[in-house]
């Protein structure tokens, strides 16, 4: 059943017969239940609610301002209070001539916080994980870092880190044995999360430093994991968790596109 506007009726769900790209699917807007709030806020919610659906794509123009008018039944005032809000937050852009675009949107990296899928600053980015490689290594170094004798053996999980279907970092964890072991893969597999598992032990971070480095790095298979260009700058990270013992119980090396990521320090004044 069609309204006087043309527009599909379904309950509370319309869709609309307007693609800013030929041959996508039909944008998707939500009728308002009540009046309880401001038109322009319902024009906003439904954009991101079309970003979020993938309906509209970073860098994709969103529909004019005319089309708003006639599917919404409102003014250009309350369109353009919609766009400009969304501009101000960061979800749209603007360009003189050509109209109003969707903003690829930074993520932020909070060093207050461990787990991958809390680092997504804005929530229609969805966390998913792909497991690379878990497995022993002897490494001098790493485990200097420790403080364990050197040839002992360490548990390696490498991952790659998705922000929804696109690439944008790469971890490689280093853990003693005692901790994270090879046949724990099982676990990461289901819970997707290494610090849940850790947590399963008993084992969580009481404190944590980061280092960060941005330039270009020498490892060409980030690079293509990432699907990055060869000579973008890198995000490089070195992450350091302590137990409550102040005892080092995972290194990891982070390795984010400096596109995607934005590394986000906050100060607090304390009396």
């Amino acid at each position: 059943m069609e309204n006087q506007r043309g527009i599909m009726n379904t309950k509370a769900r319309y869709q609309v017969p307007f693609s800013p790209v030929k041959g996508r699917e039909k944008l998707i807007y939500v009728s308002p239940e009540s009046d309880k709030y401001p038109k322009y806020q319902w024009i906003k919610r439904d954009i991101v609610y079309n970003i979020r659906q993938k309906k509209l794509q970073p860098g994709e123009a969103i529909p004019p301002e005319s089309w708003y008018r006639a599917a919404y039944g409102v003014s250009s005032i309350t369109v353009r209070k919609a766009f400009s809000d969304l501009i101000r937050e960061g979800v749209l852009y603007a360009e003189q001539g050509k109209g109003t675009f969707v903003r690829r949107r930074a993520l932020h990296w909070k060093t207050v916080s461990g787990d991958f899928a809390e680092n997504l600053e804005e929530k229609w980015y969805i966390p998913h994980t792909r497991i690379l490689d878990v497995k022993t290594v002897t490494d001098q170094e790493i485990a200097k870092l420790f403080g364990l004798p050197q040839g002992t053996e360490m548990t390696m999980v490498k991952r790659l880190r998705y922000a929804s279907d696109e690439p944008a970092a790469v971890s490689i964890s280093y853990m003693p044995s005692d901790v994270f072991k090879c046949e724990d893969r099982i676990f990461l597999e289901r819970r997707r999360s290494l610090y849940k598992v850790l947590a399963d032990k008993g084992i969580e971070p009481f404190s944590t430093k980061e280092t960060f480095t941005i330039g270009v790095i020498s490892e060409k298979e980030i690079y293509t994991l990432l699907q990055y260009g060869r000579n973008e700058p890198i995000i490089y990270g070195q992450r350091f968790n302590y137990d409550r013992e102040k005892k080092l119980f995972e290194y990891t090396r982070n390795y984010l596109r400096s596109d995607i990521y934005q590394i986000v320090c906050y100060h607090q004044r304390t009396i």
